[in-house]
């Protein structure tokens, strides 16, 4: 059983969606993404089922029936006020909740061997009848009979002082606190059945869809269709990568952006874009839950690749980015006290990385980028960075970011090869120069014959031997 996130109301912007009704279910279809095009679906899709049989309503669930499907839709709470439904009416939304998936290709539910012909909710569980009489009991997409049968449908409630009521498909409301009161037809064109109570309202199938029944302004009761939206993630697998690695690898201003809270973002793994479609990592698609500061890696297409911390998302792209506030450097040129990458954004990962440097290796600084200095979207920026620029053993200059913390100061001024020709000193001449070796050349030639004469008589001082004359003399 697949479980599907459902959205918040949205509009689809860059993606085309069309919901197609089938014998067993619907499926939403996007617009397929070409290879050199990266486009992120808002994912949204309303709900339809067709006409609906029979519905139930549960503590934060609803369940649909129609032919032999259930449709379960769970969590999720109504639009305040009625929405625009885009047909030139309006309608209340269920917003926030899950669809349950019984297969890869359609969003029902459970499939019986029968027409479901009731449906209700008892004690927590999801009970119906099939056109045989039989009871059933629905769980985890199982269904076992079960003496317990749902509550037989009504034909008519109270709502407050007003008695709601169908007669031959028509819907009726009196006000029974008037003594002269007389039935109303709140949607005399449209057909109902199956009335329930709600919340401050009821509920009611009308013209196979179903419907809110309220106190209105201008008659006694108002009616306004129930729509549901829902989200279908499974398209975080098929966003096309385009020209993202390619973009990644090009040096630009840095930028910020503030991600607003029920934004929807997908986890990427951008160690590997060499694929079709980004590989999408554990987190997957979701909304955020709160204003969320990222640095913005580069955007294409429809998208901005973003990074939160040490992950990296995509995201539909931002209308307003900040520009990062840079400051002076401490120091205009530094080497490496570690082996480091020069990125092309302040987010060290493969992607963005330009090249290696070895410790040691020498760069010049023109800006750096504090952390706690980007005001405006405090957090986007995990460490401070320099922009920096390498020069090759070619020749090749590389620009990008290394983290401040792997830098330190260097003096190039020792550097610039700039020697100059070297001062000869006055009266200078060729024969004093010749003069001057000659001399040099005969001081030697006597210090090294001095040297060798003292060497030659203190050895043969310690080699003379003692004659017998010598040997009479000391006694």
């Amino acid at each position: 059983m697949k479980r599907f996130a459902i959205a918040l109301l949205a509009a689809a912007t860059f993606t085309t969606c069309t919901v197609c009704a089938a014998a067993t279910g619907i499926k939403t279809q996007y617009a397929n993404a070409e290879e050199s095009q990266t486009i992120y679906p808002d994912f949204v899709s309303d709900l339809e089922t067709g006409d609906i049989d029979c519905y139930a309503v549960g503590e934060n669930e609803f369940a649909f029936s129609r032919d032999e499907y259930i449709f379960i839709y769970s969590g999720g709470s109504m639009s305040k006020t009625p929405q625009s439904d885009g047909q030139g009416g309006f309608s209340y939304y269920f917003e926030g909740g899950v669809m349950t998936n019984s297969t890869e290709d359609n969003i029902y539910a459970y499939r019986h061997t029968s027409t479901i012909v009731n449906l209700g909710y008892a004690e927590g569980s999801l009970l119906f009848t099939d056109a045989t009489g039989a009871d059933y009991s629905y769980s985890d997409g199982k269904a076992t009979q079960s003496e317990s049968a749902p509550a037989a449908q009504k034909e008519r409630i109270f709502y407050g002082d007003i008695l709601l009521y169908i007669a031959d498909g028509t819907l009726l409301a009196m006000d029974t606190s008037s003594a002269d009161s007389v039935p109303v037809k709140p949607a005399p064109d449209s057909t109902f059945s199956c009335l329930q109570e709600a919340v401050n309202g009821a509920y009611a199938i009308m013209d196979g869809g179903l419907c809110y029944i309220e106190r209105g302004t201008d008659s006694l009761v108002s009616v306004t269709p129930v729509k549901f939206r829902y989200t279908d993630v499974s398209h975080s697998e098929t966003i096309a990568t385009g020209d993202t690695a390619e973009l990644l690898k090009q040096t630009r201003d840095v930028t910020f952006t503030m991600l607003a809270s029920n934004k929807y973002v997908t986890e990427i793994d951008l160690s590997d874009l060499s694929g079709q479609y980004f590989k999408v990592a554990e987190g997957g698609t979701f909304r955020l839950e709160k204003d969320t500061p990222a640095l913005i890696l580069c955007t294409t297409g429809n998208a901005d690749i973003v990074a939160i911390g040490e992950k990296s998302y995509i995201t539909l792209k931002t209308d307003s980015p900040q520009t990062a506030i840079t400051t002076v450097p401490q120091f205009t040129g530094a080497q490496l006290n570690y082996a480091a990458g020069i990125y092309s954004s302040p987010y060290m990962c493969d992607a963005t990385e330009l090249i290696q440097l070895e410790p040691g290796a020498k760069v010049t600084v023109s800006e750096e980028i504090v952390a706690s200095q980007q005001t405006s979207v405090l957090g986007a920026l995990a460490a401070n960075f320099c922009k920096v620029t390498y020069t090759a053993a070619d020749g090749q200059q590389i620009e990008g970011y290394i983290a401040t913390s792997f830098l330190t100061a260097y003096d190039f001024s020792g550097e610039d090869g700039d020697f100059g020709e070297p001062q000869t000193p006055e009266n200078y001449s060729e024969d004093n120069v010749i003069l001057t070796v000659v001399l040099i050349i005969v001081i030697v030639v006597i210090v090294i014959a001095g040297v060798a004469y003292l060497a030659y008589s203190s050895g043969s001082g310690k080699n003379k031997k003692e004659t017998p004359a010598d040997e009479e003399k000391k006694g």
